[in-house]
């Protein structure tokens, strides 16, 4: 008591810690209590106006309410520093000093500066999700509780590290605006949240995670819209309404660090391999510079008739050329310095096939020297290898950290690889390009990097999805700076909604590959050469590790979610290879990747790792048709497909399917042996019952 009599001179004297000097000062010092001595946070609220002051005498002061709402939180079992005391200093009917007093929490941080420390120095989404689910949890208990704040920013918010990846429950602070309810309703929660700062699909995410895995009730959603708008609003006038008070604010915070603009922010998800989207569609075309949309204007209109007329003319040769199988089919691989050695016996059991690795920017100079050292055993075990040079949105921004990663990878591996490509998946933001400029000059820099290295060359844009007109733009703004390159490679998926025959606004993936050849010819400046350098179908049941469940399984029904079984998996990938093989429009496709518990022929993260359907298949594919080439397609059924094969020195094979379903069919062709797709011989009949998962008929000399 004495320590509270006498907290102005002790707050005067200098000894304590200012945590906070700003609207309201916030002093850590050292209070006796029972003979020891405690640390004991006290917040002095300033001076206001009279009819604020006549206010808080009727109603109680700030620092009094903030003590009775801490009260309740504690009482309730939610997080917030033990309030110990309000102090209060009235005379002559105005409030002259006020002062809460609360125990003092080590090791805390703001959900504020948490945030930014993780966007600047650790952008790792499974990190996010699990600051994330701490504090709604958090956020749920308080509001369960019947307590709304009021004023719940992301400032208000405390966490206390506990591990490199671990938080202990997040603490609210600033209480004096909070109120105690009976219950509260779905509005007066979505209203209390609408100040947390996050972006907007995080903030999706982090709603169904309050709501525990069921979906958030519509007027929830309406309430949070609504007063997030207001704040936004009233945050946005704020130098208007006050403008001496906030240059000063300004001037305070100068040089601090803060959150990174809307198309700063890039985070790394580990589990699905890929960036992490961050914002909603509608941010994100918000966000896109008006350039960008004027350079796929041109580009549709330069390029529309030389590509539909290139088209045409590649449609008429497409599975009416001999083909050689051989260098077309390859696969991706990721290994880490504890599977590295089990990565490599998988690899070996497929043959000699290209292998394309992938070297992130933003991992640094320890994981580039290991992935080179990979690379190089990879050679030694008699696989060609291409290195996809990935970018972060720092790489996009600032040239001269894209060139030292390209000189210091190309430097360790410049004598080991066939092709670089450079930059990845540049038409989707998430991976940190927001135009065709940005890109230009990523590439600029990768080809004169590339020319100290003579015997290798570069591939690009590696746009996304069915998208050529990005493909087609970029080719287009490389075209304009003099560039050149050694072939266009473009990661095409077939929508993954559905088989790969499967036909979206008239394109299946045949009508795809097609028109990627043609936009590459079309363009002059690539060869004519034409690169699938990456596809997958995503796999059911593998969650957050699944390229569209990440970062976080939302509750509810998913309509049209494009996972697939693993049978369907290893149906559609391998149909989806021979189909690029043989309709010679693709020099080569990468099999994205042999392991990956999402994604991947291999399963990776049971122990030991399983290998699925699909890694047997492919297996069984290149051994039979690897050194292969590619006929003729002869006519069967509607829906089946039936191509033809020779082989060097033994019999010819037929490999057959059917797009719906089983069906049962004589094929007009001799044949000896059927095996199926995982190589198991099956009894030879007149007729032969096709599924999607193709079979092969060992022909007759």
């Amino acid at each position: 008591m004495g320590f509270l009599g006498s907290i102005r001179d002790e707050l005067s004297s200098g000894r304590g810690v200012v945590l906070s000097d700003k609207e309201n000062r916030v002093v850590c010092l050292d209070a006796p209590f029972s003979g020891r001595v405690i640390k004991v946070v006290v917040k002095s609220f300033g001076r206001r106006g009279l009819l604020q002051d006549q206010h808080d005498l009727r109603n109680g002061s700030r620092a009094e309410r903030a003590w009775c709402i801490g009260m309740a939180l504690r009482a309730r079992g939610a997080g917030t520093p033990e309030p110990l005391a309000f102090l209060d200093l009235v005379k002559d009917g105005r409030l002259l000093e006020s002062y809460h007093v609360t125990g003092f929490v080590p090791g805390v941080i703001s959900l504020t500066d948490q945030l930014i420390e993780l966007y600047h120095d650790d952008p790792d989404c499974a990190k996010f999700m699990v600051v994330l689910q701490i504090v709604a949890d958090a956020i749920r208990r308080m509001h369960d509780a019947g307590v709304v704040h009021n004023d719940l920013g992301n400032q208000n918010i405390l966490l206390r590290r506990t591990g490199p990846f671990a938080w202990d429950e997040a603490q609210f602070v600033d209480l004096d605006r909070g109120r105690v309810r009976r219950t509260l309703t779905p509005w007066q929660r979505g209203r209390d949240i609408a100040r947390i700062a996050l972006p907007s699909d995080f903030l999706r995410v982090f709603k169904d995670m309050y709501f525990e895995r069921s979906r958030p009730p519509l007027s929830f959603h309406r309430a949070e819209r609504l007063h997030r708008y207001l704040y936004t609003l009233h945050h946005r006038t704020r130098r208007l309404r006050h403008p001496f008070r906030e240059a000063a604010r300004e001037r305070a915070s100068g040089g601090k660090r803060v959150y990174p603009e809307g198309r700063d922010i890039w985070v790394w998800d580990d589990m699905s391999g890929q960036a992490s989207v961050t914002l909603s569609s509608s941010d994100r075309h918000r966000l896109y510079p008006l350039r960008r949309n004027l350079q796929l204007i041109a580009a549709s209109c330069v390029g529309l008739v030389p590509v539909w007329r290139q088209y045409r003319k590649l449609s008429v040769k497409c599975f009416r050329t001999p083909v050689p199988v051989e260098g077309r089919v390859g696969v991706a691989i990721e290994p880490q310095p504890d599977t590295l050695e089990q990565e490599m016996e998988l690899l070996d059991g497929l043959g000699p096939v290209p292998v394309i690795m992938r070297f992130y920017r933003h991992r640094g100079e320890e994981s580039w020297r290991f992935l080179a050292e990979a690379a190089r055993q990879v050679h030694a075990r008699g696989h060609s290898v291409a290195a996809a040079l990935v970018q972060d949105r720092k790489s996009a921004r600032e040239p001269d950290i894209w060139r030292d990663f390209v000189e210091s990878v190309l430097e360790k591996v410049g004598a080991t690889v066939e092709f670089v490509e450079a930059g990845h998946a540049m038409n989707r933001v998430k991976w940190g390009i927001w135009d065709f400029n940005e890109y230009r000059q990523m590439l600029e820099i990768t080809a004169s990097v590339a020319e100290h290295y003579p015997q290798l060359y570069v591939t690009g844009p590696a746009a996304m999805d069915f998208d050529f007109v990005s493909m087609a733009a970029s080719l287009r703004t490389a075209r304009r700076a003099g560039l050149r390159l050694g072939a266009a490679s473009h990661h095409l998926y077939v929508d993954r909604n559905g088989a790969p025959e499967t036909r979206r606004r008239g394109f299946g993936s045949v009508e795809k590959f097609v028109l990627g050849r043609a936009v590459a010819e079309a363009s002059g400046i690539c060869n004519g050469r034409f690169i699938v350098s990456e596809v997958n179908w995503p796999l059911e049941g593998t969650g957050v590790y699944s390229p569209v469940g990440s970062p976080y399984e939302s509750p509810g029904p998913h309509i049209n979610q494009p996972n697939v079984s693993e049978a369907e998996y290893a149906a559609y990938m391998l149909r989806y290879v021979i189909l690029a093989a043989a309709s010679g429009m693709v020099d080569r496709v990468y099999w994205w990747r042999l392991a990956a518990h999402g994604f991947g022929m291999v399963d990776d993260i049971c122990l030991p790792w399983r290998t699925r359907m699909a890694y047997t298949q492919l297996r069984v594919f290149l051994n039979l048709l690897g050194r292969g080439l590619f006929v003729e397609r002869i006519a069967g059924p509607p829906g089946t497909w039936v191509l033809v094969f020779d082989r060097p020195g033994e019999s010819g094979v037929c490999v057959a399917w059917s797009e719906k379903g089983s069906i049962r069919c004589s094929i007009p062709i001799g044949w000896k042996q059927g095996l199926d797709a995982e190589g198991r011989e099956f009894e030879q009949l007149p007729e032969v019952t096709l599924s999607g998962s193709p079979v092969y008929l060992l022909l007759q000399h």
